[in-house]
């Protein structure tokens, strides 16, 4: 689509070189505090899934007895036991692999903020850019007010024109001045909130760019699922809930410790010298049996429940983002379809402005004429900068829900 007329409208000094959308986003990537706390997050859960690897630590006991226990090699005065607790085999496997799934949630979440947050900073950038462009356009619209007030005062002085036209012109210019400064105003607050987003100080510059397009995207295939992280986020959830479904039953399995205890004898007077006061050792092996069995079933039952659960608001998110996706596709193609046609009516009235303007004769039929006809040539450029910016909102929507290869 041709923007012949849009660039010269938004044409600025060549010396003015600022960011572009995607330094924008880059500059966002790197230290934005909502990143920053997903990471955090993330690493967090990795540090978990760490901590689930480890084994059950030893135990070591250590015991004096005040007054010695008499046996039969001597008595004993001292022991020394050290005890290795053991998990029913599988207990640890599903215990890390629970926590793993746990992480991989999170690393889907820090996905999804990067996602939200790139839409984010291109929907306030196409705001600022549709501002810009309204005050560019409102800007051509007054010069053309002013040399149209100076055709009229000159006809005015002839006496060729009447007063009333002159301040109906007048009245017009004023407008179009207080609208300006309203445009002015609301692009300083857009400009700050852009600056808030980014995380920087709400002063510095923002520089839109001269002119934006509609990129051409392929429509999704029927058939293809979406790879949206948030559905990533509610499978890695189901899969952790099978997983602490594994854990707690083997968790309602007896559990193991095995011991060893080094017992420190004493001499007696009433034992052979080869088993009198010598040391012992002895093997042990400790059983859990658990007892809470409906309180382990319970955990299953929350945890098969809470499986179901995730997999069918995972559903039911497939179906908001594909309906959010077909309305986005259905906004984009709208758009373009009213470009086409303000692009038509502004071409249309551009031409019959050149034919007025040549056919000129300074009197009150002429300047009605051409006043009209910009006011509306003035509407039709203001509708298809909005669609222009609704179509890239619908585009970048797109890009959130299934990103383009």
């Amino acid at each position: 689509m041709k923007l012949l007329y849009v660039m010269f409208l938004l044409s600025v000094s060549p010396t003015l070189l600022g960011q572009s959308l995607d330094e924008y986003v880059s500059e966002a990537m790197v230290s934005h505090p909502a990143l920053r706390a997903a990471r955090a997050a993330y690493e967090s859960a990795v540090a978990q899934t760490r901590t689930k690897r480890a084994w059950l630590e030893p135990n070591m006991d250590f015991g004096v007895a005040p007054q010695p226990i008499q046996t039969r090699t001597g008595p004993q005065r001292a022991y020394i036991s050290l005890n290795k607790p053991l998990k029913w085999p599988g207990l640890r496997q599903a215990e890390v692999a629970q926590s793993q799934w746990v992480a991989q949630m999170h690393y889907h979440k820090l996905s999804v903020v990067e996602r939200q947050l790139r839409v984010d900073i291109k929907i306030a950038y196409y705001e600022l850019f549709e501002v810009h462009a309204m005050a560019h356009i409102q800007v051509a619209h007054l010069a053309l007010l002013g040399t149209y007030q100076k055709l009229l005062g000159r006809a005015l002085a002839n006496e060729s024109t009447r007063l009333v036209d002159a301040l109906h012109l007048r009245n017009q210019h004023k407008e179009a001045q207080i609208e300006h400064e309203l445009i002015w105003q609301k692009k300083q607050n857009l400009v700050k909130n852009f600056n808030r987003l980014l995380d920087r100080p709400e002063s510095d510059t923002v520089i839109v760019a001269d002119t934006l397009a509609l990129m051409k995207r392929d429509s999704l295939p029927k058939g293809v699922s979406f790879n949206h992280p948030s559905l990533r986020i509610l499978e890695a959830a189901a899969t952790s809930a099978h997983w602490a479904d594994a854990a707690a039953a083997k968790q309602s399995y007896p559990g193991f410790e095995w011991g060893l205890q080094h017992s420190i004898m004493g001499q007696t007077n009433n034992q052979t010298p080869l088993a009198n006061g010598q040391d012992a050792w002895l093997m042990r092996l400790r059983v859990k049996i658990p007892t809470a069995i409906r309180r382990y079933a319970a955990v299953r039952h929350s945890a098969q429940a809470e499986a179901q659960q995730w997999m069918a608001e995972r559903k039911s998110l497939e179906n908001q983002l594909l309906s959010q996706y077909e309305d986005a596709r259905y906004q984009e193609k709208r758009a373009k379809e009213e470009m086409a046609l303000h692009e038509y009516q502004i071409n249309n009235l551009e031409q019959i402005l050149r034919l007025l303007q040549a056919s000129y004769r300074s009197d009150a039929q002429d300047i009605e004429g051409i006043l009209r006809q910009t006011q509306q040539l003035l509407t039709h450029r203001r509708a298809w900068v909005a669609s222009l910016v609704r179509g890239l909102k619908a585009q970048a929507k797109q890009e959130y829900i299934h990103p383009s290869n």
